[in-house]
């Protein structure tokens, strides 16, 4: 909201302009701290999916190693 359209509706009183300041900052702050949460959890799933990864290296070259031996 624009300050200056604020500041004709209350002459002199800048409460509710304060007030929406306080609240965009307080949802950018909230935004930011989502933002780290998301970088955290694309972090901790490309770790899972590199481990799900190996995982089915491992499964694969024991079942290629199983069929070698019992075809």
């Amino acid at each position: 909201m624009d300050r200056a359209y604020m500041h004709i509706a209350n002459p002199g009183d800048d409460t509710e302009w304060v007030s929406y300041q306080a609240s965009m900052n307080e949802y950018n702050t909230t935004m930011r701290g989502h933002q780290t949460v998301m970088s955290e959890y694309s972090t901790t799933m490309r770790e899972h999916q590199a481990s799900v990864d190996e995982y089915n290296a491992v499964m694969r070259r024991f079942q290629d190693d199983y069929l070698a031996r019992y075809p």
